[in-house]
């Protein structure tokens, strides 16, 4: 297996980190809005879901809505 010249492989390993970065960016700001999205809602989120008698419709709709996507992008 022939292995690839200094000059030509410096270039790719450059590109595939700042490819890297800019993923952990876009990640970081998507995660970001998302949270501020939940801080700004937190308080109707309180008194409509929270305080209110229990229902599982409610709970199952709360919870996908929130804390999934929590999950989703955390594994994506």
């Amino acid at each position: 297996m022939d292995q690839l010249p200094n000059s030509v492989l410096g270039p790719i390993l450059v590109q595939a980190v700042q490819q890297g970065t800019g993923t952990k960016y876009a990640f970081m700001a998507g995660f970001t809005l998302f949270l501020y999205d939940h801080l700004l809602t937190l308080n109707d989120e309180i008194e409509l879901i929270w305080k209110k008698k229990f229902s599982a419709s409610a709970s199952q709709s709360n919870f996908r809505n929130h804390y999934c996507a929590v999950s989703d992008e955390i594994t994506f």
